[in-house]
C-alpha cells in the first residue's frame, strides 16, 4: 500500500535502533568500569582530582602539545609480551613468554601503576593476567581511548560497530581487577603516592615526552619511582625509552635487558626490585 515502509527499510531502521541501544549499554558499562583512585590507594594525596574513576587534572595547553608527539611506543613491549606477533621467530616467542612470566610474578598481588599507559589496554591485560590487586593507568592524552578499549575488553560482543577500533580478544580469562584512569603527567602523579606503595610499569615513554617536560624531569621521575616501588613488587621498564634507573643502594636490576640498542624493544626490558635492608 502507498506510504507503507518497505521490508528492507524496516530492517535498516531496526538495525539502527539495535545499534543505538548497543551504544547506550556500552556507555553504561564505561561509567561502571572504573573506581576512584582513592579507593585503590587510600593514603595518596588526591588534591585537585575529581575522584570519579577517570580522574582529570591536565592543563589543556600541555595536553594539546602532548597529543602531537609519537604515540606508537605506548605500551609497546607490554603488547608484545601479552600477544606476540604472529610473525615472531620461535626464539623470540620463547623469550617473550619467559619475560611475561617474570613480570607477572612481580605484579601478582600488587597495585600496578602504568605510567604513560597509552590507548591500547595492554598494560591492563598484563596486570589482570598476573592477578594484580588493582591497575591504575596514568595517561595524560589518551585517557578516553583507554577507557573505551578496556570497556570493550571486559564486555566482549557489546562494543558497537566502530571502524576505528579493532576488538582485542584476551588470551586469558579476565579477572576484572579494580581499575582507575588518571589524566595527569607521571611526575605529578608519582609525587602523590606514599613510599613503598605500588609496582610501576613503564612500557614506552618516548624521549620527546621527557625533553618537552624540562631538563631535570627524567631524574625527578626516576627518584620518585625508586621511592614509591613496593619492596614486594617491582619497576618494569625499557632500557632505551629514556627512563633508566641507576644502580644504587636502594634498588637492583633482577632481570637485565640486553644493552644492544639495535635489538627488539622487548629485549631491552629490565625488572628492578628494592634491595632488602
Amino acid at each position: 500500500m502507498p506510504g507503507e515502509p518497505k521490508e528492507g527499510q524496516n530492517q535498516e531502521e531496526n538495525k539502527a535502533i539495535d545499534e543505538l541501544e548497543k551504544w547506550k549499554l556500552f556507555d553504561e558499562a564505561k561509567r561502571k568500569l572504573t573506581v576512584s583512585v582513592k579507593d585503590i590507594i587510600p593514603e595518596m594525596n588526591v588534591d585537585g582530582l575529581t575522584l570519579r574513576g577517570d580522574e582529570r587534572l591536565m592543563d589543556e595547553d600541555v595536553a594539546r602539545r602532548l597529543v602531537h608527539l609519537p604515540s606508537g611506543l605506548s605500551t609497546s613491549f607490554a603488547r608484545q609480551m601479552y600477544e606476540p606477533k604472529y610473525w615472531a621467530k620461535e626464539e623470540e616467542r620463547k623469550a617473550l613468554e619467559q619475560l611475561a612470566d617474570e613480570v607477572e610474578k612481580v605484579f601478582k598481588g600488587q597495585i600496578v601503576v602504568d605510567i604513560g599507559a597509552g590507548p591500547g589496554g595492554w598494560g591492563y591485560l598484563m596486570a589482570d593476567r598476573a592477578g594484580a590487586e588493582a591497575y591504575v593507568a596514568v595517561e595524560p592524552v589518551f585517557a578516553d581511548e583507554l577507557l573505551y578499549r578496556i570497556t570493550s575488553i571486559q564486555n566482549p560482543g557489546l562494543e558497537p560497530k566502530n571502524p576505528f577500533s579493532t576488538p582485542i580478544v584476551p588470551k586469558h580469562e579476565i579477572k576484572k581487577i579494580p581499575i582507575s584512569i588518571v589524566q595527569e603527567d607521571m611526575l605529578s602523579f608519582l609525587r602523590r603516592l606514599p613510599a613503598d606503595s605500588v609496582s610501576v610499569l613503564c612500557s614506552g615513554i618516548d624521549k620527546e615526552v621527557i625533553s618537552l617536560s624540562g631538563k631535570y624531569y627524567e631524574q625527578k621521575v626516576v627518584n620518585e619511582i625508586v621511592r614509591v616501588v613496593n619492596p614486594n613488587g617491582a619497576y618494569v621498564g625499557q632500557r632505551f625509552m629514556h627512563l633508566r634507573l641507576p644502580e644504587s643502594d636502594k634498588i637492583e636490576e633482577i632481570v637485565a635487558g640486553n644493552k644492544d640498542e639495535d635489538l627488539g624493544s622487548f629485549e631491552a626490558v629490565s625488572i628492578y626490585k628494592k634491595k632488602k635492608k
